[in-house]
């Protein structure tokens, strides 16, 4: 991953289909490419289904819907993402247990649920209501041919889809759900998890910064992402469409450390040195009594010094941690172990430990 010294040697150097990167506190625009380009962008149709949704749902967590066999069909026939209706047909789930899964792991059986049911399977009627709602919010570019943007018909630009964003964040309900890293519904199967690398504790790509999100994929509209991000007390909002597909972790690699976190880290670059560590391996097996070393390493950073790190266990009943990285556990549990970096401004990593079992290493802002 490489760090640019602004946005706008960042677009030089890069090839996207449409880029739009706005500085909320200071009311302008740090980097834009093709923003008013009309395009597929798959997933990202969501952010104006959801407020659609909530504009006639005054009470989500009460407003019940039925999983239709219909629409669970039309989603395994359009190969969209299922979060688990399919093995629900026939019962009832509140609104909001259905954003959940339709807005963090992109459930496209969700929105389905939530459309056919809203509407009394009027869709086109809904889907009016959905363009209605951007247009009022500012787009003029924007047509959306179904719910989850399955459909590739369906096309935005970026600069509409920021002006969606930012209204959807305006929305404590959605603001909330949109930064949510993992959620347990209540009937489905599997936990609700993030679809956004960026926001994922778990995954080598997190980027501590990053708050509400969207994600959107499909063969034609490529790899796309809304998603806003704040730093002492400044917030960003920034649109990526149409970066190409790469199957895989490389496309993954491809797409959330060269392409997404250089832009986000552009935008500050020149504020303060900013440092993301990560340890050895993200699973480490330790049992009671036994000892470990944590090993940090740095992913990328922008700073000149060499770090010095200090560890310290901020519940010593489980583990304990000497200055040096010794980890000691004690107890089974979760142990959360902070370590810090002794030489210049950067961004503090917290190691969750599972004592007893397993440890498992993640990172945490902790200013």
């Amino acid at each position: 991953m490489r760090i640019y010294d602004s946005p706008g040697r960042f677009l030089e150097e890069n090839t996207l289909g449409a880029v739009y990167l706005y500085d909320c506190d200071e009311n302008r625009v740090l980097a834009a490419r093709n923003e008013h380009t009309r395009m597929p962008v798959a997933s990202l149709t969501k952010i104006a289904t959801a407020m659609t949704i909530l504009e006639s749902v005054p009470d989500p967590s009460r407003a019940m819907v039925r999983v239709r066999e219909e629409s669970v069909e039309e989603t395994i026939r359009l190969e969209g993402k299922l979060a688990g209706f399919q093995d629900r047909i026939g019962e009832s789930f509140s609104v909001l247990d259905c954003l959940y899964p339709f807005l963090v792991s992109s459930g496209c059986d969700a929105g389905l649920v939530l459309a056919d049911d809203l509407s009394g399977g009027d869709r086109a009627a809904f889907m009016e209501r959905i363009n209605a709602c951007a247009e009022r919010t500012g787009c003029r570019n924007t047509h959306f041919r179904d719910p989850n943007g399955l459909l590739d018909e369906g096309v935005s630009t970026a600069f509409d889809i920021f002006l969606l964003f930012r209204r959807m964040l305006e929305n404590p309900l959605l603001r909330r759900i949109t930064a949510t890293e993992r959620w347990t519904v209540p009937g489905l199967a599997e936990p609700v998890l993030q679809t956004n690398c960026l926001k994922r504790f778990d995954s080598p790509f997190f980027f501590p910064y990053t708050c509400g999100s969207k994600t959107g994929t499909t063969d034609l509209a490529g790899r796309c992402l809304a998603c806003s991000f704040r730093r002492r007390g400044h917030t960003w909002i920034a649109v990526v469409l149409g970066r190409p597909f790469i199957p895989g972790e490389e496309g993954i690699r491809d797409f959330y450390d060269d392409i997404v976190t250089s832009l986000l880290l552009s935008a500050y670059v020149r504020e303060a040195p900013f440092m993301r560590l990560t340890a050895e391996d993200h699973l480490i097996r330790a049992g009671v009594g036994e000892e470990i070393t944590l090993r940090p390493r740095i992913l990328f950073s922008n700073a000149r010094e060499e770090p010095v790190y200090r560890y310290v266990s901020l519940n010593p009943e489980v583990a304990e941690a000497d200055e040096n990285g010794h980890i000691r556990v004690l107890d089974r549990g979760i142990a959360q172990i902070g370590i810090t970096v002794q030489t210049g401004d950067y961004d503090l990593v917290c190691v969750n430990a599972c004592g007893g079992d397993r440890i498992r290493v993640e990172r945490r802002e902790m200013r």
